[in-house]
């Protein structure tokens, strides 16, 4: 599951976006980010590439992330993955502190 990068987070960067993995029978062929900043679809990425999929033959997945801030200011980041979906995830952390 993808976290939230430090500077996303610290710049208060939020979106949502998709990933296509083209998949064969040997792994991860290729992965294409949209719509997402690329802090927040590096991340996307790396989160792809420690994954497994299993018993893949050639295919194609489409893959949706919400990267959102909610609630109170906070000095570090507690991270929620919901999965709104088989295909559809949500990264949410609360927003950073201010700068006083």
């Amino acid at each position: 599951m993808p976290g939230y990068p430090p500077l996303a987070w610290s710049g208060r960067i939020t979106g949502h976006g998709t990933a296509a993995v083209d998949l064969d029978s040997t792994g991860i062929l290729d992965i294409r980010t949209a719509n997402l900043h690329p802090l927040l679809a590096s991340e996307v990425v790396k989160s792809i590439r420690s994954s497994q999929f299993a018993d893949c033959g050639p295919r194609q997945l489409a893959l949706e992330y919400d990267f959102v801030m909610e609630g109170k200011e906070a000095i570090s980041t507690a991270i929620t993955v919901i999965v709104l979906s088989g295909s559809h995830f949500m990264i949410k952390v609360n927003p950073p502190k201010a700068m006083e």
